[in-house]
């Protein structure tokens, strides 16, 4: 953090980590919480699965709804 960022998205990056810092870590502290997001990714873990196995979503507003 002591470093001065050569290019705007280091300065983006460092105002960023900068807000966040104090909760990077909170795990160390507080061992009830756990150190990765497993439980999030076993969560999304059968959307994922359906989507490869049906090839996508496929829904009349998704073609909408993207950016071109």
């Amino acid at each position: 953090m002591s470093l001065i960022p050569a290019d705007q998205a280091g300065v983006k990056l460092q105002t960023i980590i900068k807000k966040v810092r104090r909760h990077l870590f909170v795990f160390v502290t507080n061992r009830d919480l756990t150190a990765t997001n497993n439980g999030s990714e076993r969560a999304l873990r059968p959307c994922a699965v359906y989507r490869k196995i049906t090839n996508g979503f496929r829904s009349e507003w998704a073609p909408r709804s993207t950016p071109t």
